[in-house]
């Protein structure tokens, strides 16, 4: 090998030792091989109200609306089963005086914000004690509530359900409602009521069917269905202008169409006011 190629080779030796070096020391600094994934974050103690969608002060039964309460209490009333029950478990803390008394209030103020939500004997309440060595919750805002829904398969479906916002009305099966039952007559009046009140008040009607034929039928007929309470709503004196019609026919249950109580609960007709 003459002189040149010596050189070359050293060369190339030396360029890929002070390579490797190099590609070790950044190695370490950059991504240390601990053998072990990095710790997962500590879960947070006591926080302020504002984050928390519901909160309580320590002793107190008072449930403070935090900025996300509004959307929180959206999502688990939406898409609800008509006949489920909300259950409201509330609990209290060692050390907070009157506990068991203490947890309950604090349940029956929040059943008192939903009021306008849902109907109270759709309204369950839980108590029970937790312990907690967090000396910081006696000083800051906590969470001392949660939400489950408890599903009744077998309860009847409501012929009416009512609330500021909404009413609900139910038919039977294949029917568009020539001749209501007195409890919907009664509700239609108070909406009717209610509309020629508030001139600004809107009516917006949707019909909506369960599963059973074909799709084009049951559209129709979530039609005719939506279009017979407003007309039953103009009877009453509401200007037909301030009441708008849509059909849905089978496309947006709120059971499950297996079951007769299912599909009771699909058959119906929802007037939103807004």
């Amino acid at each position: 090998m003459n002189t040149r190629s010596l050189i070359m080779l050293a060369l190339l030796v030396l360029w890929g030792w002070f390579t490797w070096n190099w590609w070790q020391d950044n190695k370490r600094q950059c991504c240390p091989d601990t053998g072990t994934l990095p710790s997962a974050p500590v879960s947070p103690g006591p926080a302020t109200a504002a984050s928390l969608p519901l909160s309580f002060d320590w002793g107190k039964n008072q449930a403070i609306a935090g900025d996300g309460y509004n959307a929180y209490m959206s999502g688990k009333l939406r898409n609800r089963i008509a006949t489920d029950t909300l259950v409201i478990r509330t609990w209290y803390y060692d050390g907070e005086a009157n506990g068991e008394q203490l947890a309950r209030e604090r349940g029956e103020n929040i059943k008192q914000m939903l009021k306008d939500s849902l109907p109270p004997q759709l309204i369950k309440i839980v108590t029970e004690k937790r312990a907690s060595d967090d000396k910081a919750y006696q000083t800051q805002r906590f969470a001392a509530a949660d939400f489950s829904w408890l599903h009744s398969t077998n309860a009847p479906a409501p012929l009416v359900e009512e609330t500021d916002a909404k009413v609900i009305v139910r038919f039977a099966s294949n029917a568009n409602a020539k001749q209501l039952e007195p409890e919907i007559e009664a509700a239609l009046t108070r909406v009717a009521e209610r509309l020629k009140a508030n001139p600004a008040l809107k009516a917006a009607i949707t019909g909506h069917t369960d599963n059973v034929g074909d799709d084009a039928k049951n559209m129709a007929l979530s039609q005719q269905r939506a279009d017979f309470v407003k007309s039953k709503l103009v009877e009453k004196g509401v200007a037909a202008t301030a009441i708008t019609t849509a059909a849905r026919g089978e496309t947006a249950p709120v059971s499950d169409n297996n079951s007769d109580g299912g599909r009771k609960l699909n058959r119906r007709v929802e007037i939103n006011l807004q």
